[in-house]
């Protein structure tokens, strides 16, 4: 062995001696770079060119020749053709444990499990057949801790021996190893049974507060939009105490509680001790020297912001009060486009909705008092035209229009705030009233709600003559 840095790097023959054990248990070793190379994903990453093909079929004499031919690869991976490796890449000890809980009840008792930097670990397996990899979303947890449970199968690898790039320690198999247990031993899983792991696995993390990265930016964008903040523009503590009080603690579970913590805090920074602790005090479950404990450390806070306080309220059916002495922003306005007056009705176009909109834009379209009438089987409008009179002059005129769905369509959309969910940005956008609203309320003949018109006068009735 040589001492490199701090860490025990093996020999040339040591390495042989560890591959081909390896592979005479019915394992791929693959050479793989040093944690004590300058470089990117040392420690971690095959040198070798097409290394998922020649570690593949690599028979014992080509294994042999790579201890000196791959001299910077003195960490020893495991081809994952043969076996899979189900990577619970969470850094919290609870939550990991929980997640190799649900590992173990779906696939089965693994007896292998590797360590690299600990509570992150690795469970080893055998697929009934090949399968690509599978994987959850990354997750990032209330302090910002990134969290993952990913499946390496058919032409994935994962290091088995050798020194981990951040602990600058040796991997480990804290129960059996694969020089202790040939592949034919593994438990046999299939890609079902992975794919129902990582829905449970998801299902844990959420439940510990984690969100994607897209999930958690959209949450904040939407959460200060309904605050009517600018991107860098601070709330005042009475914004952020009135979103506080609709954001119910009773039931919420520890992670939410911290999650609600950070959120305070930079908003409010120190001076919101305060509202932690009397907002906490109204659940049975508080703990007021925990809930005091626990104030200073979301000073710490990576990526949640104030935003998420407000998105959480918004789920409760908060929203800013519009203050009478100061213009708010109104989130439901883009750029370039008119604030609706106070008080417009917002109208969500949403599908299997189509009867329930249709009445609300009605009602938008009587609300406005646009000249719109019912008479007879038609909806009409009066239009001034030009008309002729005596001694051949022409004096404007009152006359009735037939109005069609795309005028209706028009009028709808100047009566009311309209929106549509924008799956991409994960929130309400506005939009226009769709010709398939007004068409439908077009055909509704008889059921309409708006003024009916007898008549129509012009004046003067009289001829000069």
């Amino acid at each position: 062995m040589t001492e490199l840095s701090g860490s025990i790097l093996p020999s040339y023959s040591e390495l042989n001696d560890l591959r081909i054990a390896l592979r005479r248990n019915g394992y791929r070793p693959v050479p793989v770079a040093g944690a004590h190379i300058a470089m990117k994903s040392a420690g971690k990453r095959p040198l070798m060119k097409a290394w998922e093909t020649v570690c593949a079929s690599a028979d014992e004499e080509e294994i042999a020749r790579w201890a000196r031919a791959q001299r910077n690869c003195t960490n020893t991976g495991l081809l994952c053709d043969d076996i899979v490796g189900i990577d619970i890449d969470v850094p919290v000890e609870d939550l990991a444990s929980k997640v190799e809980a649900a590992a173990r009840e779906v696939l089965g008792d693994s007896p292998l499990k590797r360590i690299g930097r600990a509570p992150k670990l690795l469970l080893v397996f055998r697929p009934d057949g090949p399968f690509d990899k599978l994987q959850t979303p990354e997750l990032v947890l209330p302090d910002g801790t990134v969290t993952r449970v990913e499946v390496l199968a058919t032409g994935q690898q994962f290091v088995g021996f050798g020194i981990h790039p951040d602990t600058k320690a040796q991997y480990h198999w804290p129960c059996k190893s694969p020089l202790e247990v040939p592949v034919q031993d593994l438990p046999v899983i299939s890609r079902e049974q992975c794919k129902a792991l990582l829905t449970q696995a998801e299902s844990l993390l959420r439940q510990a507060g984690a969100h994607s990265q897209v999930e958690h930016k959209q949450g904040e964008r939407l959460g200060r939009k309904l605050a009517g903040l600018g991107a860098r523009q601070a709330p005042s503590r009475e914004v952020v105490l009135e979103a506080l009080a609709h954001v119910g603690n009773d039931d919420l579970s520890y992670d939410e509680w911290i999650r609600v913590g950070f959120a305070l805090y930079q908003g409010l920074g120190d001076a919101g001790r305060d509202a932690w602790e009397e907002w906490s005090a109204q659940s049975s479950k508080n703990d007021p020297a925990v809930t005091a404990d626990k104030w200073p450390s979301f000073a710490q806070a990576r990526n949640i912001t104030v935003g998420t306080l407000f998105w959480l309220a918004a789920r409760n059916g908060w929203r800013q009060r519009r203050q009478k002495d100061a213009a708010v922003a109104d989130p439901g306005v883009e750029a370039g486009q008119e604030p609706m007056p106070l008080g417009w009705p917002t109208i969500r176009i949403k599908a299997g909705r189509l009867p329930k909109v249709v009445d609300h834009a009605e009602q938008a379209l009587v609300n406005a008092g646009l000249p719109l009438y019912q008479r007879g089987s038609m909806i009409v409008r009066p239009s001034l035209t030009r008309v002729l009179i005596a001694d051949g002059n022409k004096t404007p005129a009152q006359r009735l229009v037939h109005v069609k769905p795309h005028h209706i369509a028009e009028a709808m959309t100047a009566s009311a705030r309209w929106e549509r969910f924008d799956s991409r940005r994960g929130e309400w956008v506005a939009t226009d009233c769709t010709l398939r609203i007004a068409e439908t309320y077009v055909a509704r003949e008889g059921m309409w709600k708006l003024p009916v018109l007898t008549g129509l006068i012009n004046s003067p009735t009289l001829r000069p003559d």
